[in-house]
């Protein structure tokens, strides 16, 4: 009964979330180049997604053993994550725009399934999958996290193109977006950030220094980018005591943000305080009351 009522909720949810994002995401899906959803390339988007951006190739491989494994045997209690995953699948391959964020929610339930052999029934295989995945999982994590000179960046096996090849967006180490197509086998980057960097990017000295000036309130303007934009410079006003503004006339503060080679324009009644350079070539400027 509880599996019942639970699948109807996550139904219901997924099916109001599936119209808004069905009405809303329409221009970003023609500006992306996302495929078509009655088309084949739509409806193994996000299994390329899954291999290449979510898990890479070996523990996709254990997803597939353990898919293989269940379907054959059918175990008691095996429904719920098998529901769970086959049903996000679906509901965000019906989104008219594709993104990989959109199947995050069905990771746990792909890692019961991937795993779901290693509990004992066959002791040497279950250990000796343990350990590989054990290893794999310290030494992508740590890669990941920190980086290191004697593995790869990446490895990635690039496929002609065909109607069941997908095309998925992926990020290189600089934050450019870059078109994948194929099988990202393993990688130092995960989506989309990859190890610690020494940048600095002044989003918070930005707002330290506008808060040391006795701004309560701060606009924001200038285009988002990956490293600074207006969700990240509003994070930080807040951790600082500070509330973003939609109206510039009533905030005491601007921030704004211009890229390499354009000039930020001070917004009317302010002038500039201080200006940040970016590892981008771009600038930060804060902008106060006179």
């Amino acid at each position: 009964m509880s599996l019942s009522i639970g699948v109807a909720r996550n139904a219901a949810a997924s099916y109001s979330f599936t119209l808004s994002m069905s009405c809303t995401g329409r221009r970003y899906s023609l500006v992306e180049g996302d495929p078509p959803i009655d088309t084949v390339r739509s409806v193994t988007w996000y299994l390329w997604s899954l291999v290449s951006q979510q898990l890479f190739l070996v523990p996709f491989l254990f997803l597939a053993i353990g898919a293989a494994i269940l379907a054959r045997s059918r175990p008691r209690g095996a429904a719920y994550p098998v529901l769970m995953a086959s049903g996000l699948y679906i509901v965000a391959t019906l989104l008219v725009s594709k993104d990989p964020r959109y199947t995050l929610p069905l990771l746990p339930a792909v890692a019961v399934i991937a795993t779901s052999w290693l509990d004992g029934r066959w002791r040497r295989p279950a250990i000796a999958g343990t350990a590989v995945l054990l290893a794999y999982g310290a030494v992508t994590f740590l890669a990941v996290s920190f980086g290191t000179a004697v593995l790869p960046r990446a490895i990635d096996l690039t496929l002609p193109r065909s109607p069941l090849v997908s095309e998925i967006p992926a990020f290189d180490r600089d934050g450019n977006i870059v078109a994948l197509r194929g099988v990202r086998v393993w990688a130092q980057q995960g989506y989309p950030l990859g190890a610690p960097s020494a940048e600095d990017w002044d989003v918070e000295r930005l707002v330290t220094d506008a808060a040391a000036r006795g701004g309560r309130t701060i606009w924001i303007g200038g285009p988002d980018e990956i490293w600074t934009n207006r969700y990240a410079i509003a994070y930080f006003a807040r951790l600082h005591g500070m509330r973003a503004l939609g109206d510039v006339a009533a905030a005491d503060v601007a921030a704004v943000r211009a890229r390499a080679g354009e000039d930020a324009l001070a917004p009317p009644g302010l002038r500039e305080i201080r200006s940040y350079d970016l590892p981008d070539g771009g600038t930060l400027r804060l902008y106060g009351r006179p």
